[in-house]
Parts: C-alpha cells; sequence; structure tokens
C-alpha cells in the first residue's frame, strides 16, 4: 500500500488503527505504510520485535512474525515474500536467490491449491505441488487414501461446437540430433511384499520421436532391460512387433483389438476381442448382421513365387507321460434354444496324435424299435445304432437312417461295432436328411442286437 498520508496523533498499543507520523514509516493493524519521501532502501533491522538480517532491504511487512507478507530484498531475494522469512521462505515473487528464475518460486515444501469453494478459505480439493527435481506432481502428499487426478483442458459450450487439439510437445533437439520423445510410469509389483513401502515406477509405455524408418511407439517395457516384461512396438508405417520376455500388454474384459481399411482407424472393419476366459473371438460383438471372419497367413507376392510357407496350428504340449493335448474344433450345436437367445457351441471336429474325427459331444445313438427294417432317426453326424433282437439272415435286409445333417452329396461310412454274427454292410443311398443301409450275414443266424458305427464324411460335387 503506498501512497501519501496525513500526520495523525499517535494512539497507542501494538493493535493501534494508526501509529507513527509522516516522516517515517507508520502500521495500521499490522500494516507498513510508506508515507511520501521515504526510502525504501533505507535499512530496516528490527519492526515490532522482529528482526531482519544485516543490511536487509525490507520494503514492507504485512504482518507480524513468520507469517508476515512483505514486499522485500531480503537475502538477495528481490519481491514478494509470504509468508514467513529468513530461512523458511516458501514463496518469492521477483527474483530468487542464485537463480536465473525472475517469477514465482516456491519452496520445495509448498504447493499451488485451489479451493472447492468460490471462496479461498474453503476446502482444498486440487493440489499442484513439487514432487522431486524437475517433477511437478498433481494432488497432494502421499496419503492412505489418495485421490484420482484429472488433467484437462478447455472444453466448448454452445450447440454443436467442436473441440479444440490438445497437443503435448516433447524436448526439441537441435540440428541432426534425436529429439527428446514421451514416457509413461507406473508402479510395478514385480518382487513387490506387504508393506508400506512404496513401489518404484517402471517405464509402461513410451513414445520414441527417432527417424521414421525406426520403432517410434513402445508399450510395456523395452527388450534388453533385464526385466520379465515385454513390449510392443509400433512404427510409423504401421508396422507392429510384440518383443515378448513373459507377457507383452494386458487388456481389460471388455477392450478390443481393432484393425481399420484405410487410414480413418475410427472406422474399423476386423476385430479381436476376449470372448470368455482362455477364449479370442475375431469379430466384434455379437450382431443381427454378422460378419464372416477369416484367419490368414502370408502370401506370396512377385513372380512365379511358391507359397512354401506351412501354417503351423499347434495344440498344447504335455512333459513326460503326461496326456497329449489335441486341437478341437467347436461349433453350432444347432439346437433353437428360444428365438433372441444365443445358440451352444459344442465340439465337433478333434486333432490329436491318436487320429483325426469328431470330438465327443457330436455323436448319438438310436436303436430300431419293431424289426430290422424299421427306420431309425438321428441327427448327428455320427453315432450308433442298436438293431432290433432278431436272428441273422444271409438274406440281405435294409432300414433308413433320418438324419438332417446328410448332404445328397456326402459320404457315409458304416461297419460292425459288436454282434457275434459277421455283417457285410453297406450304404446303398444317400439323400438329403437320410441314407440306406443295407446288411446281411455271412450265414450266421444268431439271434441278437448288433451294433453298427456310422460317420457322415461331408462332400460337394463341384
Amino acid at each position: 500500500m503506498f501512497g501519501r498520508i496525513s500526520p495523525y496523533d499517535p494512539i497507542g498499543g501494538s493493535n493501534s488503527d494508526m501509529l507513527g507520523v509522516p516522516e517515517f514509516p507508520v502500521r495500521v493493524k499490522n500494516m507498513l505504510i510508506a508515507p511520501d519521501g521515504i526510502d525504501f532502501a533505507q535499512d530496516v533491522t528490527s519492526y515490532n520485535g522482529q528482526t531482519s538480517s544485516v543490511g536487509t532491504k525490507t520494503f514492507m511487512i504485512f504482518g507480524n512474525g513468520p507469517n508476515s507478507w512483505r514486499l522485500a530484498n531480503v537475502g538477495g531475494a528481490v519481491g514478494m515474500v509470504l509468508p514467513g522469512y529468513g530461512t523458511n521462505v516458501p514463496f518469492v515473487l521477483g527474483a530468487s536467490t542464485g537463480t536465473n528464475h525472475n517469477g514465482i518460486v516456491f519452496s520445495s515444501l509448498s504447493s499451488f491449491g485451489w479451493s472447492s469453494s468460490t471462496t479461498a478459505m474453503g476446502a482444498v480439493d486440487t493440489v499442484v505441488a513439487r514432487g522431486g527435481v524437475a517433477n511437478v506432481q498433481f494432488g497432494a502428499n502421499a496419503s492412505a487414501t489418495p485421490v484420482a487426478q484429472t488433467l484437462s483442458v478447455q472444453h466448448c459450450s454452445g450447440t454443436d461446437i467442436a473441440g479444440a487439439e490438445w497437443t503435448f510437445t516433447g524436448s526439441l533437439a537441435t540440428g541432426n540430433a534425436v529429439p527428446g520423445g514421451f514416457m509413461w510410469k507406473m508402479g510395478n509389483t514385480s518382487g513387490a511384499v506387504s508393506g508400506s513401502t512404496q513401489q518404484t515406477a517402471t517405464q509402461r509405455m513410451r513414445l520414441y520421436a527417432e527417424d521414421t524408418s525406426t520403432t517410434t511407439l513402445i508399450l510395456g517395457t523395452e527388450s534388453g532391460g533385464g526385466t520379465s516384461c515385454g513390449s510392443i512396438r509400433a512404427k510409423s508405417n504401421g508396422e507392429v512387433r510384440w518383443n515378448l520376455h513373459q507377457y507383452a500388454f494386458y487388456l481389460q474384459s471388455g477392450a478390443t483389438i481393432s484393425w481399420s481399411p484405410g487410414s480413418n482407424a475410427m472406422a474399423p472393419d476386423t476385430w479381436m476381442v476376449r470372448d470368455a476366459a482362455a477364449n479370442i473371438r475375431f469379430g466384434n460383438a455379437a450382431s443381427a448382421t454378422p460378419v464372416a471372419q477369416t484367419l490368414s497367413v502370408q502370401n506370396a507376392s512377385g513372380s512365379n513365387i511358391s507359397a512354401a510357407a506351412t501354417w503351423t496350428l499347434k495344440g498344447p504340449l504335455a512333459t513326460g507321460s503326461g496326456t497329449a493335448g489335441k486341437v478341437i474344433v467347436a461349433v453350432d450345436n444347432n439346437v433353437n434354444p428360444g428365438a433372441a437367445i444365443l445358440h451352444t457351441a459344442v465340439n465337433t471336429f478333434v486333432v490329436g496324435w491318436d487320429g483325426i474325427g469328431y470330438a465327443t459331444g457330436c455323436g448319438g445313438a438310436v436303436t430300431q424299435a419293431t424289426s430290422r427294417t424299421t427306420g431309425v432317426t438321428l441327427d448327428k453326424p455320427t453315432g450308433a445304432i442298436t438293431l432290433f433282437s432278431a436272428a441273422g439272415s444271409a438274406t440281405w435286409q435294409s432300414f433308413t437312417v433320418t438324419n438332417n445333417t446328410v448332404a445328397a452329396t456326402d459320404t457315409v461310412v458304416v461297419s460292425q461295432k459288436s454282434g457275434t454274427d459277421l455283417y457285410m454292410i453297406f450304404v446303398t443311398a444317400v439323400a438329403a436328411g437320410s441314407f440306406r443301409i443295407s446288411f446281411a450275414t455271412t450265414g450266421g443266424t444268431t439271434t441278437e442286437q448288433p451294433v453298427f458305427n456310422f460317420a457322415v464324411i461331408k462332400a460337394v460335387a463341384s
């Protein structure tokens, strides 16, 4: 507060409204006021019991003691100091001692806060502080109840107003030197034990600013870092490389990896997502217009180049005397559970060290009812048919198997599973939805119920 004041008679008392005379600084309720003609450069060695360092130039003091505000030249720090002074100066507005900063300087223990109300006396809920050397911390000091922080930019108001870009600029190099990039770090639980020791921050994502032919983005920990983590490396040309040590990255259960057919990444047409535990789904979420999916491998290019590469689908490998794993293909069970209820998938085809064929769940069984020429119905691609109990005959007999899995172009294989007599068995007709079995014994006449196995092999005529 500056300006000319008129002389007043002393009123007395340390908390008086005005003390002093116009030729000297006076104090009004803990505020030092300099009248016209007073030289601010004069040494003030003491004021109201507070002693400054020898040679300190004090211009103005608001308050009393360590909680005072000062416009001052204090120990070489020129500007406004608040609160406190001497060896404990948390805030300087002006030039700070030993630095080239001619702005605002905080002490390492100070922070900048905003109140949650329209008055600065309200509770502070947003804080910016020093987290370390060259480290700006958002939020208050470490706490047992940390508060999530958000860093946002100006938003729009009004109708249909487009948002503005938010630009982050890395450190700019000079000449042909490599410019600075961006690095994201998080806590690491690897090797951590229960306790109150704060975790160490390790790299989780890094954005490089190197030559366009090299890696520009890393998700995870860099290779060669001696860690058990891995990384995904994305190049500027769109190429992505996995550099695995143990786990490359994690996605939330609902997250999707998608690809766009063109330069617009916001219009993907190919998706990969978690469908269930240990289940990766190709394609977007269930839809009334599902899209057929294709899983392909690298093709050849150039003139007369053979597609010599082999696509290997490898099943799980056992150890020692453990049972070998298998590769199973599961498809829709074609059973209607209700209008809008998703069908159930069943294992259909299995490949293992012991052979290939239908998987458990694809087969069924049926028994003839009244005679050995009575037809049976079994809507399965494979199964067992138990014949009616009767004496065997060398005379040929036939019955029809109604089966909705059969197409007219399919091949049906049938064989004898059990029975005392030896049977000659043939499939003598195949139609859409059925096939006919003809059989006769080699001469046996045993009364029994032999069992015939069958399997449908899908085939086409073109």
